[in-house]
């Protein structure tokens, strides 16, 4: 994740922190000084990012765990 992708998610977790519950590309480009389509787009990349960090972490613990039995 870039350091730019982390910018983003720290201003959502401070409107989050707020009680601000849904934060949308709006919130964004005002909370960032951006236009609209570059918060949408930062948001968008941001979330893809943490999607496939995540899915290789679950991978790696896959890994670690026993093959499943036969018959159960």
């Amino acid at each position: 994740m870039t350091h730019v992708h982390m910018e983003y998610l720290k201003a959502v977790y401070r409107m989050y922190e707020q009680g601000i519950p849904l934060v949308g590309p709006t919130d964004i480009s005002r909370s960032m000084g951006v236009n609209k389509a570059t918060a949408y787009e930062a948001l968008k990349a941001s979330q893809e990012a943490l999607t496939s960090e995540l899915n290789q972490a679950a991978d790696y613990v896959r890994s670690l765990l026993p093959a499943p039995l036969d018959g159960e």
